[in-house]
């Protein structure tokens, strides 16, 4: 069985080196295909490499500006007192009776948390 197999590929080989180049066909006719199928292979093989090439993170890029210096403004700082709005929440009061007996429904009511203030606040006027 083996001397027969070894006939056979002896065979084989000798017969497609003796086939003229005649019989391949025009070298024009698949050259495109050709092309299409090298870059497919070398798109896909630079995906692959580029996927198990982690060994150096991006490193942060640091650049310096030096900040421009701010330009002479004339003018002067006044004092001006400004309100602050009371905190305040939205509660619900359940439906109940008083201490006259009388029936009041539920609602929503504001509670305030903390109260309104003025506060002095400096602000830049300019000339």
């Amino acid at each position: 069985m083996k001397k027969i197999m070894v006939f056979i590929m002896i065979a084989a080989v000798s017969i497609s080196f003796s086939v003229q180049s005649a019989f391949a066909g025009s070298k024009q006719h698949y050259r495109w295909e050709g092309v299409a199928i090298g870059v497919g292979a070398a798109i896909l093989g630079h995906a692959l490499l580029n996927s198990c090439n982690d060994r150096y993170p991006c490193e942060e890029v640091r650049v310096y500006h030096r900040p421009c210096p701010p330009p002479h403004r004339y003018g002067y700082w006044e004092t001006r007192s400004v309100w602050v709005e009371p905190d305040c929440r939205k509660v619900w009061n359940p439906g109940h009776y008083d201490c006259h007996g009388r029936w009041f429904s539920g609602r929503w009511q504001m509670i305030e948390r903390s109260p309104g203030y003025w506060q002095e606040e400096k602000v830049w006027v300019s000339r």
